[in-house]
């Protein structure tokens, strides 16, 4: 199969399978795209709101992301000249 090749059903490996998820590094990022994982038995309709709910999740962790660092006391840290 080359790089551009989709793979079929049944090559189709979920992280489960392959030994648990393989994570992002952020807990909240991570527990919110375990979320996902619920959908393969779930009913097309219940979809939609879990994928709202993980798409408001992700963009809040988003959001704090790029807020610039606190230093102590609550005031913003210089950024880098």
């Amino acid at each position: 199969m080359s790089e551009f090749e989709q793979p079929s059903d049944r090559e189709t490996v979920t992280a489960a399978e392959q030994g648990g998820p393989l994570g992002t590094g952020d807990p909240r990022v991570d527990e919110l795209l375990a979320r996902l994982d619920s959908l393969d038995d779930a009913p097309v309709g219940e979809h939609v709101p879990v994928f709202e709910t993980v798409l408001t999740g992700l963009r809040s962790a988003l959001a704090e992301a790029a807020e610039p660092a606190s230093a102590p006391g609550g005031t913003p840290t210089p950024e880098p000249a």
